[in-house]
Protein backbone atom coordinates (compact mmCIF):
# COMPACT_ATOMS: atom_id res chain seq x y z
CA UNK A 1 0.00 0.00 0.00
CA UNK A 2 1.11 3.34 -0.65
CA UNK A 3 -0.67 4.53 2.84
CA UNK A 4 1.52 3.04 5.51
CA UNK A 5 -0.76 2.50 8.76
CA UNK A 6 1.27 1.42 12.30
CA UNK A 7 -1.06 -1.47 12.63
CA UNK A 8 -0.85 -5.61 12.10
CA UNK A 9 -3.16 -5.63 9.14
CA UNK A 10 -5.14 -3.14 7.39
CA UNK A 11 -7.95 -1.08 9.66
CA UNK A 12 -11.72 -0.93 8.97
CA UNK A 13 -12.53 3.05 7.72
CA UNK A 14 -15.97 4.71 8.12
CA UNK A 15 -18.01 5.79 4.73
CA UNK A 16 -20.01 8.68 4.25
CA UNK A 17 -22.43 9.53 1.81
CA UNK A 18 -24.11 12.89 1.23
CA UNK A 19 -26.40 14.08 -1.19
CA UNK A 20 -27.42 17.68 -1.79
CA UNK A 21 -24.51 19.10 -0.23
CA UNK A 22 -22.96 22.46 -0.48
CA UNK A 23 -19.85 22.01 -1.45
CA UNK A 24 -17.17 24.80 -3.07
CA UNK A 25 -16.83 23.43 -7.21
CA UNK A 26 -12.96 24.53 -7.39
CA UNK A 27 -12.12 23.23 -3.93
CA UNK A 28 -13.46 19.93 -4.11
CA UNK A 29 -11.96 19.15 -7.52
CA UNK A 30 -8.67 20.49 -6.01
CA UNK A 31 -9.21 17.83 -3.17
CA UNK A 32 -9.99 15.12 -5.32
CA UNK A 33 -7.21 15.69 -7.35
CA UNK A 34 -4.48 15.81 -4.69
CA UNK A 35 -5.46 12.43 -3.54
CA UNK A 36 -2.02 10.66 -4.65
CA UNK A 37 0.58 8.92 -2.63
CA UNK A 38 2.93 11.11 -1.37
CA UNK A 39 0.60 13.71 -0.97
CA UNK A 40 -1.11 14.56 2.27
CA UNK A 41 -4.79 14.73 1.23
CA UNK A 42 -6.76 13.73 4.99
CA UNK A 43 -8.47 16.81 6.36
CA UNK A 44 -10.73 17.57 9.26
CA UNK A 45 -14.42 17.59 7.39
CA UNK A 46 -17.13 19.48 9.15
CA UNK A 47 -20.42 18.87 8.86
CA UNK A 48 -23.38 21.00 10.30
CA UNK A 49 -27.00 19.72 10.37
CA UNK A 50 -29.65 22.79 11.10
CA UNK A 51 -33.12 23.23 12.09
CA UNK A 52 -35.70 24.26 10.16
CA UNK A 53 -35.23 27.51 11.86
CA UNK A 54 -32.00 28.14 10.80
CA UNK A 55 -30.52 27.26 14.00
CA UNK A 56 -27.64 24.38 14.53
CA UNK A 57 -28.57 21.67 16.18
CA UNK A 58 -25.65 18.83 15.30
CA UNK A 59 -22.02 19.22 14.55
CA UNK A 60 -20.53 15.98 12.56
CA UNK A 61 -16.60 16.06 12.40
CA UNK A 62 -14.70 13.16 10.20
CA UNK A 63 -11.69 12.87 11.38
CA UNK A 64 -8.59 12.15 8.69
CA UNK A 65 -11.28 12.14 5.93
CA UNK A 66 -10.80 11.64 2.45
CA UNK A 67 -12.59 12.23 -0.73
CA UNK A 68 -14.09 8.15 -2.63
CA UNK A 69 -16.33 9.37 -4.82
CA UNK A 70 -18.25 12.41 -6.47
CA UNK A 71 -21.04 12.19 -8.64
CA UNK A 72 -23.43 14.49 -10.86
CA UNK A 73 -26.41 12.70 -12.13
CA UNK A 74 -27.00 13.58 -16.20
CA UNK A 75 -28.55 16.62 -16.77
CA UNK A 76 -31.57 15.58 -18.75
CA UNK A 77 -33.91 18.27 -20.42
CA UNK A 78 -36.28 16.11 -21.23
CA UNK A 79 -36.84 14.03 -18.11
CA UNK A 80 -38.64 15.11 -14.43
CA UNK A 81 -35.55 14.13 -12.27
CA UNK A 82 -33.72 16.87 -10.09
CA UNK A 83 -30.03 16.59 -10.72
CA UNK A 84 -28.54 15.52 -7.44
CA UNK A 85 -24.49 15.57 -6.41
CA UNK A 86 -23.49 12.85 -4.00
CA UNK A 87 -20.32 12.83 -2.73
CA UNK A 88 -18.32 10.01 -0.42
CA UNK A 89 -15.76 10.59 2.07
CA UNK A 90 -14.21 7.93 4.07
CA UNK A 91 -12.49 8.73 7.30
CA UNK A 92 -10.83 7.45 10.12
CA UNK A 93 -13.80 7.95 12.75
CA UNK A 94 -16.89 10.65 13.29
CA UNK A 95 -17.49 12.66 16.12
CA UNK A 96 -20.78 14.21 17.01
CA UNK A 97 -21.37 17.70 19.02
CA UNK A 98 -25.08 18.12 19.75
CA UNK A 99 -26.27 21.74 20.40
CA UNK A 100 -28.71 21.60 23.22
CA UNK A 101 -32.17 23.61 21.77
Amino acid sequence: SAHYRPFEKPGEYTSVTLSWGAVKKSDMEAWVHSVAPGHYFRKMVFITHHARDGGLRRLYVLHGAWPKEWKVEDLDANGNEIATESLTLVCEWVSTISIPL
